[in-house]
C-alpha cells in the first residue's frame, strides 16, 4: 500500500531533489551497454530513484526490472531507492567523487544546476521518435537553453482546491467559489463570521514557497527572475502579492500560527475542517489531512492578473559519462513508455507527461480534474541555486507578514542577496 503522507511530504520538499549512485571505481557511470552484431542489447544500467510511493517502491521496481530483462536478457539493471533526506548532498558527492550512476531521477532544480555543466547529457535522441507525444511545457521545463537534459516521467500540478463541506455550511454553491484575489477579499469576512478561515497560508521556515508565496507572485504577473534572468522579485507585482497575503493575515482570515510553525497535520485547521480553500495544493497533499477526495473540489489557479501555479516535472537524466550506454538509453525509453506510465503514475497520484496516456483516474475524481490545468503550471526561478534563492526569500516574506519590515524594503534586500546567489552559482 502506498503512503500518501510520504508522497505529499516528498512533493512539499521535492524542489531540491537530486539523486546519485555508485558507478565504476574508475569512471562515471555503470558498466556500459552496447548492441551486438546480431542486434542483441547487452551491458549494465544503474539508476537511483526516490521513494515517491514509500515502501511499495522496492517491489514495484523489482518487478519492472524483471520485465525489462525478459526483453533484454543480456542487460543487468540495478535500481537503488535513494532516501529523500540528504539527496542533494548525495548527488554533489557523487559528482565530486566521479561515482554517479548511469541514470538518475531529477527535477527542474537539478537540471538547472547541472544540465549545462557537462554533468548531464542531451537526451533528446532517446525520445526523438515520439517527442511529439510529450507535453511541450514538460520538455521545456527539463531543458536548458533548448537542450533537453531529462526525459519526463511525471508531472504534478498544484492549484486551488476547495473544501466542499465548508462552502456548503456557509451556503455558497460551487459556481460561486472565489477564483480571484478580489473575490477572496469579498468572501473572507463572511467565512470568518461563520467561524472559518478562508485559507491556511503556511509560512514556517520549513515550508516551500512553491505552495505559498510564489503562486501568488505569479498570479499577480510577477516572477522571481524574468526571461532574461534578471531579478524582478522586488517589482510591483510582488508588493501586490504581499499586500494580498497581509490582508488575510492582519484580519485573521488565515491562522496566524501557520506563519511561524509547521502545524501538525492531525490537529491543523485543515484537518479540523476550518479551512475553506487552499491556493496552491495537490490532491495528494490534502488527503493526508484526513480529507476525502469527495470533499475536494479542484478549481483553476487563483488569479489576480494571471491564473498560473506550480507545475512540477520529474524525469530521468543520463550522466555524460554514460552517454554512449545504449542499454541505459533503452531503459529510459522503457520507464517513460506509455504502458509503463499507465501503471506507474496512478500509484503515485501523479499526472502524465505524455499526451497518449489518458484516463488514469475516474472522470469525476479530483486528480482527473487537475489534469485540465497542466498547461498553467510553471517553475520559477529557472536558474541554478533555486533552493538558495528560496531560502533568501522565505525570511523576507515572513518579516513582512509579521509586521517586522515594509514590503518594498524587504523585497529590495532579498533581490540584492539573490543577485549574489546568481553570481556564485552561474545563474
Amino acid at each position: 500500500m502506498r503512503s500518501k503522507t510520504l508522497i505529499a511530504a516528498g512533493l512539499a520538499a521535492v524542489f531540491g531533489l537530486a539523486a546519485c549512485s555508485s558507478g565504476d571505481d574508475d569512471e562515471t557511470g555503470g558498466g556500459g551497454g552496447e548492441t551486438g552484431g546480431d542486434g542483441t542489447l547487452s551491458g549494465e544500467v544503474t539508476m537511483w530513484y526516490p521513494p515517491i510511493a514509500g515502501d511499495a517502491e522496492r517491489e514495484f521496481w523489482d518487478a519492472k526490472i524483471a520485465e525489462f530483462t525478459e526483453m533484454h536478457p543480456d542487460v543487468e539493471v540495478t535500481v537503488e531507492i535513494v532516501p529523500w533526506d540528504g539527496r542533494a548532498e548525495r548527488l554533489q558527492t557523487g559528482i565530486a567523487g566521479n561515482t554517479t550512476p548511469d541514470v538518475t531521477y531529477v527535477l527542474p532544480s537539478d537540471v538547472y544546476s547541472y544540465g549545462s555543466q557537462g554533468i548531464f547529457t542531451d537526451v533528446s535522441s532517446i525520445i526523438a521518435e515520439d517527442s511529439d507525444d510529450f507535453l511541450p511545457n514538460a520538455l521545456e521545463t527539463l531543458s536548458v537553453d533548448g537542450t533537453l537534459y531529462a526525459v519526463p516521467t511525471l508531472v504534478g500540478m498544484s492549484t486551488t482546491i476547495y473544501v466542499r463541506d465548508v462552502w456548503d455550511a456557509v451556503g455558497i454553491s460551487e459556481e460561486d467559489y472565489p477564483t480571484t484575489f478580489e473575490e477572496v477579499r469579498e468572501l473572507a469576512p463572511m467565512l470568518a463570521d461563520e467561524g472559518y478561515y478562508i485559507t491556511q497560508y503556511d509560512a514556517a521556515p520549513s515550508m516551500t514557497l512553491n505552495g505559498s508565496f510564489y503562486p501568488l507572485l505569479w498570479a499577480s504577473g510577477g516572477r522571481v527572475l524574468n526571461a532574461d534572468g534578471e531579478v524582478t522579485v522586488n517589482g510591483p507585482e510582488a508588493i501586490e502579492a504581499l499586500d494580498f497575503i497581509s490582508f488575510l493575515v492582519d484580519n485573521d482570515y488565515t491562522p496566524r500560527d501557520a506563519l511561524t510553525t509547521d502545524l501538525p497535520v492531525e490537529t491543523s485547521p485543515i484537518a479540523r475542517g476550518e479551512v475553506a480553500m487552499l491556493f496552491a495544493r495537490s490532491v495528494a497533499s490534502l488527503t493526508q489531512y484526513g480529507l476525502t477526495e469527495e470533499q475536494l473540489v479542484v478549481g483553476p489557479p487563483i488569479e489576480n492578473t494571471e491564473s498560473t501555479s506550480y507545475g512540477n516535472v520529474g524525469g530521468y537524466a543520463l550522466f555524460e559519462g554514460s552517454a554512449d550506454n545504449e542499454a541505459a538509453h533503452e531503459w529510459i525509453r522503457f520507464v517513460t513508455s506509455p504502458a509503463f506510465l499507465a501503471e506507474f503514475l496512478p500509484e503515485r497520484d501523479q499526472l502524465s507527461p505524455r499526451l497518449s496516456v489518458t484516463d488514469l483516474y475516474p472522470e469525476d475524481s479530483p486528480n482527473a480534474q487537475l489534469a485540465q490545468y497542466l498547461d498553467r503550471g510553471i517553475v520559477d526561478p529557472q536558474a541554478p541555486g533555486g533552493t538558495e534563492i528560496m531560502n533568501v526569500l522565505k525570511p523576507a516574506v515572513q518579516s513582512v507578514l509579521l509586521g517586522q519590515a515594509e514590503p518594498q524594503a524587504a523585497m529590495d534586500g532579498a533581490a540584492e542577496e539573490i543577485e549574489g546567489v546568481l553570481a556564485r552559482t552561474g545563474g
